[in-house]
């Protein structure tokens, strides 16, 4: 019998050690577990952080696109009204001379 209760002694004892061995790794990986998901969540954040940057630079870009577009468009309405207005002293001048020769003005 002494065996026996040495033999139950040693099993219940191993039982007991490997119980506060796995109740030990349960604590460690609960609290692994729980900084993961902390740092999971801080990760979201800053994710969601970049996002609504990039998504507001996105809209500053669009809306400096939009006012380049709306540059050349006025650069080049100008520029024909430019190419315009020689033709139109051109025709004034020559208005100019020809009520000159009704008046017989000597305008040259």
């Amino acid at each position: 019998h002494v065996i026996v209760d040495d033999l139950r002694a040693i099993h219940d004892a191993a039982i007991d050690r490997l119980n506060r061995e796995h109740t030990e790794t349960l604590k460690a990986l609960k609290q692994e577990y729980s900084d993961c998901k902390r740092l999971l969540a801080l990760r979201q954040e800053e994710s969601s952080t970049l996002k609504e940057s990039l998504e507001a630079i996105d809209a500053e870009l669009a809306a400096k696109r939009q006012d380049v577009l709306s540059a050349k468009s006025e650069l080049a309405a100008l520029q024909r009204s430019h190419m315009t207005i020689p033709a139109a002293e051109a025709h004034a001048l020559n208005a100019v001379k020809e009520a000159s020769k009704l008046f017989h003005l000597d305008l040259e």
